[in-house]
């Protein structure tokens, strides 16, 4: 198995990229625009795209450039990819089906109901990706949280607010979540 990652430059690649060094997996990342890429290296069997813009408040103002890279690099991606035999794994969000509250319990086939447009974004590539390549790999994450301090760690966040809401939420433990994208990375 020869890993390629996309946005390994971001938190949750980063974390990825360094736990499979620690496995002595053959691990490579890609610096190139998700947008450009035209193909992948021989050898490479598994491609797992964490890149994304994130930053939900800078993805309501920046629509264009966030539509660009989280929709049609994701599905460029997807398309080389197919085109290549290559296992492909997106990393999505798990706000595309958000509940209420304890009484909304969305599953997988509940009709989505993205909340901010970069949730939309995510909704918009796995449909599209699906289309490419319904054997495709999407991971759903809620709100990491994790216990290294990190800018993008969900405590990192909750620590500098100075007001909370009061409401229930579901959240993804990075040191779980990890192992696990590996072990279905193996797995599919």
């Amino acid at each position: 198995m020869k890993i390629l990652i996309f946005g390994k430059n971001g938190w949750l690649g980063n974390i990825f990229y360094n736990y499979l060094i620690k496995k002595e997996i053959d691990v490579t990342h890609c610096h190139q625009d998700i947008n450009t890429i035209q193909s992948i290296d021989p050898g490479i069997t598994v491609v797992v795209n964490f890149a994304a813009s994130a930053n939900i408040d800078w993805c309501e103002k920046n629509k264009n450039r966030t539509f660009w890279n989280n929709v049609l690099g994701a599905v460029n991606i997807a398309r080389v990819c197919k085109t290549a035999n290559v296992k492909h794994v997106f990393i999505s969000s798990a706000c595309v089906l958000q509940s209420k509250d304890e009484n909304d319990i969305r599953y997988e086939d509940s009709i989505p109901a993205p909340a901010c447009f970069y949730t939309e974004t995510k909704l918009m590539a796995e449909k599209l990706i699906k289309e490419i390549d319904p054997d495709s790999l999407i991971i759903r994450l809620r709100l990491p949280i994790s216990e290294v301090s990190h800018p993008r760690n969900t405590l990192n966040k909750l620590a500098s607010y100075k007001k909370l809401i009061d409401c229930q939420e579901s959240v993804t433990v990075v040191e779980d979540f990890i192992p696990r994208l590996f072990e279905l990375i193996k797995n599919s």
